[in-house]
Order: structure tokens, then C-alpha cells, then sequence
């Protein structure tokens, strides 16, 4: 059985998906985990490191779902082709937000984890039409991890949730 941490069960919590794209994959254990338990019927592992895809790439082949997942060393989105739920996590808003401007996916489910900054990704979302589902908080390890769970739609934070989240 792969162990994953808090976080990371919380992200994959949040996936149900045809085409998982997890943008700065490194160990790739979310898109493993994602298909292990048929959250993703396919994946794409997004990560600039060589290294880090080939990490990923172990780890499927150790649980045998290689076969149904991509690795693409890319820059953020700028390669991706197809997603309907596109995890970026373990990086800070500012990074996030740098992402996010490289594509827009209509009809895709974003998920992220910012790790610093998180009320300028709240703004950015608000000022560029992204429809917020869930914004809330999980501690894992003496940490505490904001989530946020979007698409693409009308803004529909109010002024005091884009300091303090939705949930």
C-alpha cells in the first residue's frame, strides 16, 4: 500500500477525473495514488526536474500503472495537451499564479496547495473569473495547508474571504 501523508490524502480526496495533470509532480505519488484508487482513469505527471519524473516514473512501475500515466518535463502548463483536474501544490502562490496564466483549461477542476501567499492567489482567482468551490485548511505534521478547490466561472469571493478562505 503507498503511505501518503494528510495533504496529500486531501488532495487526492478532491480528485475525480478522466485526465489528472499534477503540475510539479516530484515523487509522483499523487498521480499513483490517484490511479491506484480510480480517481484518474489516466495521468499526467508535470515536473521540470528529469530527476524527479524519474522518480515518478519507479514509483508506477513498482505499483503497475505505468502504462496509464504520461511524464512530461515541462514548465508548468505550457505542454499539457488534455485535463479535466489539474493539481498544483508544494509551491508558493506567487509560482501558482505564474502557472495558472500559461493555460486555461475550461471545464477543469484546479486544485491547489499554495504554500505562502495564499491571499494573492485569492485575489488572482477573484479578479480573473475563477468560480471557488472549497478554501479551507488541514493541518498534517505541525503544518497548516490551505486548499483550494476551483474552476473556470464567475468570482464568488467576498471581500472578507479573500483573507480568511471560504470554509
Amino acid at each position: 500500500m503507498l503511505a501518503i501523508d494528510k495533504r496529500l490524502k486531501a488532495i487526492i480526496a478532491e480528485i475525480q477525473a478522466n485526465t489528472l495533470a499534477d503540475i510539479g509532480s516530484d515523487h509522483g505519488k499523487v498521480v499513483v495514488k490517484a490511479v491506484l484508487e480510480k480517481r484518474a482513469k489516466r495521468a499526467v505527471a508535470v515536473d521540470i526536474s528529469k530527476d524527479s519524473l524519474e522518480k515518478a516514473r519507479r514509483l508506477s512501475e513498482e505499483y503497475g500503472v505505468v502504462d496509464k500515466i504520461e511524464f512530461l518535463c515541462s514548465d508548468g502548463l505550457k505542454e499539457v495537451k488534455n485535463a479535466d483536474c489539474i493539481v498544483i501544490a508544494g509551491m508558493g502562490a506567487n509560482e501558482i499564479i505564474k502557472i495558472l496564466k500559461q493555460k486555461r483549461f475550461e471545464r477543469a477542476k484546479y486544485i491547489t496547495i499554495p504554500h505562502q501567499d495564499t491571499s494573492y492567489l485569492r485575489q488572482y482567482l477573484s479578479q480573473n473569473n475563477f468560480c471557488v468551490h472549497k478554501d479551507y485548511i488541514i493541518k498534517d505534521a505541525q503544518k497548516f495547508y490551505h486548499i483550494i478547490v476551483f474552476e473556470d466561472g464567475l468570482s464568488n469571493y467576498s471581500e472578507d474571504e479573500l483573507h480568511t478562505g471560504k470554509n
